[in-house]
């Protein structure tokens, strides 16, 4: 019962933001179709006026974050954002629920590793690594479509799909986290994720 408690109160907290998330990103593209030697260029914002900011080699991996009505896509890019053009991607099979994720969070320093095998590896700056075995995952489904919670009788991590900050960097995350540590002293922390490391 307790549990069930813990995941309501953490899906009305992603509740506000899960109406205009879209549910099919944020999603791992593959770059395709650029010349041979040459790049697609990643620009500041989402048109070929912008400033280039990087490039890409065929066959690098993207993590979409958002798309602009006029073919553009927006990536993470070392500390921020980037824009590539749609055309040059190459969609990977799409996933509702990631079988991995890479989360982080300020004040203090935290992370927070969902594995393949469903584990959780919680770590804060200069402590031990805590690694959980989670007993349960639930998808949710209606208005919080892509956001799922794992965990222990002591964890709870809920993922949604939605835009999220740090704070820290000007990057926008396509996954927000609300994770609870009820044991010991407990602890309620909130974080972005990304899909590739």
């Amino acid at each position: 019962m307790r549990r069930r408690i813990l995941i309501s109160v953490l899906l009305l907290l992603g509740a506000i933001d899960a109406a205009r998330a879209d549910s099919a990103l944020p999603a791992v593209y593959i770059v395709s179709g650029v010349f041979g030697g040459d790049v697609l260029n990643v620009r500041s914002g989402p048109s070929a006026d912008h400033t280039v900011t990087g490039g890409l080699p065929n066959g690098a991996e993207v993590e979409v974050t958002a798309r602009s009505n006029d073919g553009w896509a927006r990536i993470l890019q070392g500390e921020g954002n980037g824009w590539v053009a749609m055309r040059y991607l190459q969609a990977q099979a799409a996933v509702e629920i990631p079988e991995e994720l890479f989360c982080g969070g300020t004040e203090p320093f935290w992370s927070l590793t969902l594995g393949r095998d469903n584990s959780l590896t919680f770590n804060e700056m200069g402590g031990e690594p805590l690694k959980i075995s989670s007993d349960w995952r639930h998808s949710v489904t209606g208005r919080q479509k892509g956001s799922f919670a794992i965990g222990s009788d002591s964890e709870i991590a809920l993922f949604h799909r939605r835009d999220c900050s740090d704070g820290m960097s000007d990057r926008t995350y396509g996954w927000a986290l609300d994770f609870l540590l009820t044991g010991g002293q407990g602890a309620y922390l909130q974080g972005c994720c990304r899909m590739l490391r």
